[in-house]
């Protein structure tokens, strides 16, 4: 397994231990991922490596998010913003991230819709910009 293939998994594992706060089920969802790989076309690979890297950043940017969420700590939305700013120049998709982060903020985290939308404002307006 590639290095980058290994991280992106670990990474799901403990997003989704955070999300269910169980380990055999956080294994499965791991395990799914770790295994799609070999199933897929040499051609995919190409498009994979792309793909893997938006998703390394995007996970590492959402448990950014999810510390400024908890703690409040504006230099761990300045450390999210500058993370996912690379994933939305890695690949186009990456521009859903403020509504992946503002269901975090509202299913996961509990927060209210309209505290949620303020959290995940300057996501928003990252990828505006972008667009």
């Amino acid at each position: 397994m590639k290095k980058g293939v290994f991280i992106v998994v670990l990474l799901l594992y403990k997003i989704s231990f955070l999300m269910t706060n169980e380990r055999p089920v956080s294994l499965l969802i791991a395990g799914l991922f770790c295994l799609h790989p070999l199933n897929a076309e040499i051609v995919n690979q190409i498009v994979f490596s792309i793909v893997l890297i938006a998703g390394l950043l995007t996970m590492v940017s959402l448990l950014w998010f999810d510390r400024y969420v908890t703690t409040g700590d504006k230099r761990f939305l300045f450390a999210a913003l500058c993370v996912i700013l690379f994933s939305c120049l890695a690949i186009e998709t990456s521009f859903l991230v403020p509504v992946y982060f503002l269901l975090w903020a509202i299913f996961i985290k509990g927060r209210k819709f309209k505290t949620a939308i303020l959290l995940t404002l300057p996501f928003w307006i990252l990828s505006l910009g972008l667009t």
